[in-house]
């Protein structure tokens, strides 16, 4: 998570877009994916 933030900061955006970020990636995913890859995502390390 600390790649991704340190991308956003390079973009002149703050840490809690970060997190707003992951919770509209993990969202689509969860609706477009299925449970099985949103559980895989959530294992992957961050």
């Amino acid at each position: 998570m600390s790649a991704l933030t340190d991308s956003f900061a390079k973009l002149g955006l703050s840490p809690d877009m970060v997190n707003q970020y992951v919770v509209v990636i993990l969202d689509f995913v969860q609706s477009e994916a299925g449970q099985q890859t949103m559980t895989m995502l959530k294992r992957a390390p961050l």
